[in-house]
């Protein structure tokens, strides 16, 4: 993941096609994005997450189904 300046850009690696939930929060658990439903395809996915609103600081960026969680810390700056 990384920060572009205006968006977080979240590359996910995935063996299969899934679908996800991608949510952001910040360092407090405060749900600051949530995406549902979001199609990651097998291969490289990129996802744009707006950074509108959101303070410089550590975030957590979490990908979840009914059978999976993945999650990566990151700075927004």
């Amino acid at each position: 993941a990384w920060d572009n300046g205006n968006e977080l850009q979240v590359v996910v690696s995935s063996t299969d096609a899934h679908v996800y939930d991608v949510i952001l929060t910040d360092a407090q658990g405060k749900v600051m994005v949530n995406r549902p439903s979001q199609a990651i395809n097998k291969g490289f996915t990129t996802l744009s997450l707006s950074k509108a609103g959101i303070a410089t600081g550590l975030y957590v960026v979490t990908l979840q189904n009914a059978s999976d969680v993945m999650t990566r810390r990151v700075f927004l700056h």
